[in-house]
């Protein structure tokens, strides 16, 4: 039988309180300092993943419109696939620095040991109005950091809006680029009309969440204006004005009269005896009424001499 305990002195009652009160004071510490600690930890390690992949998203966005557009694109592919391999690995921070490089070679090509010819479409407005669309998908791309939340909530990340068919940043960079180029086309003094209408058109399409019909009249608003710029700058040929026919020469018909005013004829008018036009006379064999060739000198059928 187990012998019953004796009812605690308040002494041992308080150094019971004060062992409860210790060891909660060690647990709470533990979730404070120690979990907590891991816990941010593990949300920063996946902030980290959602920029990176947000970055390769969208310097790859602006590898498409590029390429759309004709531009080389070798060097800034190495490098976004460099960064998806690092993003793969786990090395976010080095997925980031690639993708800024490779969107640094898109905005601002460096230049090549071997020297090549410039070409008219790397003219220096061109180049500032890409950088400026670039630079404004990479600005609305950014998304805010989140507050600091407690260890039990779950970070559920922040993704890019995305679509069935991936052309959100495609569009939103054919748009901001078509604006660019409507901006310059107005303040050069040209028409725009249509590709304004367009423009306006696309935004809404974009903003109903239709990004593929956006895209593609974003892309028709661009070719628009590079149309009308073509239009003005070709100066088209006048057609020339058709001469003022001068008076017909008289021919004598069967009925013996002049083309020209109607006047009769006799059978030896040279002229006519009203309006003075000409009066062309066929060569006619006198003997034979043979109608020769204009290189004859005599009749081919009974051989008289033709004058």
């Amino acid at each position: 039988m187990w012998r019953e305990l004796a009812p605690l002195s308040p002494e041992e009652r308080y150094i019971l309180l004060a062992i409860i009160v210790g060891l909660m004071a060690f647990v709470l510490f533990f979730e404070l300092k120690v979990m907590r600690s891991k816990t941010k930890e593990v949300r920063k390690a996946s902030i980290k993943k959602d920029e990176a992949y947000n970055t390769v998203l969208t310097t790859r966005s602006v590898l498409n419109a590029m390429q759309r557009q004709g531009k080389g694109t070798g060097s800034a592919e190495q490098l976004l696939s460099a960064g998806k391999q690092a993003m793969q690995s786990g090395q976010y921070d080095r997925c980031i620095e690639l993708c800024a490089e490779a969107r640094e070679e898109l905005i601002k090509p460096k230049e090549r040991k071997v020297r090549a010819v410039p070409s008219p479409a790397t003219k220096e407005g061109e180049r500032e109005a890409l950088e400026e669309v670039a630079e404004s998908i990479l600005s609305s791309s950014e998304e805010p950091e989140p507050e600091e939340v407690s260890g039990a909530e779950e970070y559920k990340g922040a993704k890019l809006p995305a679509d069935k068919d991936g052309n959100y940043l495609a569009a939103k960079f054919e748009i901001q680029t078509a604006k660019a180029d409507i901006k310059r086309a107005l303040d050069k003094g040209r028409e725009t009309a249509e590709a304004q209408n367009l423009m306006t058109d696309a935004e809404s399409e974009f903003v109903a969440g239709n990004y593929t019909k956006a895209l593609s009249l974003a892309v028709r608003a661009r070719r628009a204006t590079s149309a009308e710029a073509a239009s003005e700058g070709i100066r088209l040929k006048s057609a020339p004005m058709p001469a003022k026919p001068g008076p017909r020469p008289a021919v004598v018909g069967a009925a013996g009269m002049c083309h020209a005013c109607g006047e009769a004829l006799e059978a030896d008018d040279g002229f006519c005896s009203k309006c003075g036009a000409r009066v062309p006379r066929e060569r006619m064999c006198a003997s034979c009424g043979t109608k020769p060739r204009p290189t004859d000198t005599f009749c081919r059928k009974c051989g008289s001499k033709i004058d």
